[in-house]
């Protein structure tokens, strides 16, 4: 399928949605599940890239319609049946999105699918809940080792600033955390 570069304010559109996990695990299970972009007309007309909606690939692309799930492809009929239009669920996560504040969708300090989705804890962060799973030695090494992993693999992943990033952050935490050892 013929596509075109996206602008910038779709780039950064899409790497929020992508940070929300998809929409239908969110408003069905309220869980977050890893996505992939789906384009509700087509990518090559001006602001196409900005009417797409986050789906897991079973919602996305899979190709099933049982009792568990129903994918998008090719079932698009049965798909809005059960999960409502493309436009409500675009809508409904525009609303959402629009709530959020800029340091809610940071993808690298601080990503939306590592908060909690646990009412009582909203705001626990996965990093927090690691650091108070172990030792501070083990922690220290936790980090050290998520740094050099995106260290590692940064020019292999089509990426590269998004993995160097978060190493850097990763060296920051190690540093703070050192600090207060």
């Amino acid at each position: 399928m013929k596509s075109r570069n996206p602008t910038r304010a779709e780039r950064e559109w899409m790497d929020a949605i992508v940070t929300h996990g998809c929409v239908v695990c969110r408003k069905e299970f309220g869980i977050f599940t890893e996505t992939e972009i789906h384009h509700l007309d087509g990518k090559t007309k001006p602001g196409a890239h900005l009417k797409t909606i986050p789906l897991c690939y079973r919602h996305h692309r899979d190709g099933e319609d049982c009792s568990v799930y129903t994918s998008r492809h090719p079932f698009k009929k049965r798909f809005e049946e059960r999960y409502g239009t493309e436009q409500e669920l675009l809508e409904s996560l525009q609303r959402e999105l629009d709530s959020a504040t800029p340091e809610q969708w940071d993808r690298v300090s601080k990503p939306r699918h590592y908060r909690s989705h646990h009412e009582e804890y909203p705001e626990l962060e996965c990093i927090d809940a690691i650091q108070a799973s172990m030792p501070p030695d083990q922690f220290a090494a936790y980090l050290k080792g998520s740094a050099m992993k995106y260290l590692w693999r940064y020019e292999n992943k089509g990426e590269p600033l998004n993995d160097l990033r978060k190493a850097k952050t990763f060296i920051e935490f190690l540093i703070a955390h050192v600090n207060q050892q």
